[in-house]
């Protein structure tokens, strides 16, 4: 069986009626209790300071698929959107260096990390826990994911999340004030070029959301580069620093992006360009042409 993304027509409207709620979750002292105690087993300290990262695989959904849906199911026509845990390692490379912690998200996974660094912390095969989960993206300094399900938690908290494996450009957006999406490229293998935003858009290639799409149009999904999660997560950390230099044309590489969203795009005339990596922009801005 397979199952195609519902797309609202406004679906925008669902993270605007979030925002402006005052629910705010909180951790009983109880809770407080058990998350310290789960960042000391892992050796994390009251003083220190991490980040959650997670890689979507496959895992999940094969382990997982009867007890969610009744019975074992086939997602492979949307193994597009995975990524490798290994993607990330120069950029926790790069959070380990300023100090910092860095807890490598997800369950049931088959293969345990090896980036030789012993500030890299495997909870998905070490300490796994739905707890766990919640906590510690609650309580992280940002949380760095690609395009799962895992992501909605730090959303919840309004914690800063770097969404790397955009895809699809479908307009979905939590709070575009604590977000930086990294969109994947879309390389064509008839012109053996990346693809612009114009023809994503025009061409509603945004929309597609199974292999079978891109394989019939000769288009294939690139992920997020190690470079590219590299250059959103340095954006990420210098910002919440406010030390992060922005540059005079900025704003208009936003707004040429929002440009091209056509008026039956979910985003039309919502802030989708706020969500985007201000990096990858400045270094794919050949693309907004």
């Amino acid at each position: 069986a397979k199952f195609l993304y519902n797309i609202p027509k406004d679906n925008y409207a669902n993270f605007e009626l979030r925002k402006k709620t005052n629910v705010v979750f909180k951790f009983s002292n109880e809770d407080k209790e058990k998350g310290k105690q789960l960042l000391n087993k892992m050796g994390i300290g009251d003083k220190d300071w991490f980040i959650c990262f997670h890689a979507r695989s496959p895992e999940y959904l094969k382990t997982n698929s009867k007890k969610l849906y009744g019975s074992d199911l086939d997602f492979s026509y949307h193994n597009f959107r995975d990524q490798s845990i290994y993607d990330f390692k120069k950029a926790i490379e790069f959070i380990t260096s300023k100090g910092g912690y860095a807890i490598r998200m997800g369950r049931d996974e088959s293969d345990r990390i090896n980036f030789n660094n012993n500030k890299v912390i495997d909870y998905a095969i070490d300490h796994w826990s739905e707890f766990g989960d919640i906590y510690l993206s609650a309580h992280c300094k940002f949380f760095l994911g690609s395009n799962a399900g895992l992501t909605v938690a730090p959303f919840i908290f309004n914690v800063p999340t770097i969404m790397t494996n955009y895809i699809p450009l479908c307009g979905l957006i939590p709070n575009e004030d604590t977000v930086k999406a990294v969109p994947c490229k879309i390389w064509s293998k008839k012109k053996n070029n990346f693809l612009s935003y114009k023809e994503i858009f025009s061409n509603k290639i945004w929309s597609f959301s199974t292999s079978e799409q891109y394989e019939n149009a000769g288009i294939k999904v690139i992920s997020s580069s190690e470079e590219e999660i590299l250059n959103v997560t340095q954006e990420i950390y210098y910002e919440l620093k406010n030390e992060y230099k922005h540059h005079k044309d900025d704003y208009e590489l936003k707004q040429k992006f929002q440009s091209l969203i056509p008026n039956d795009h979910p985003c039309y005339k919502k802030p989708l360009s706020k969500i985007i990596s201000m990096e990858f922009l400045r270094k794919n801005h050949t693309l907004l042409n």
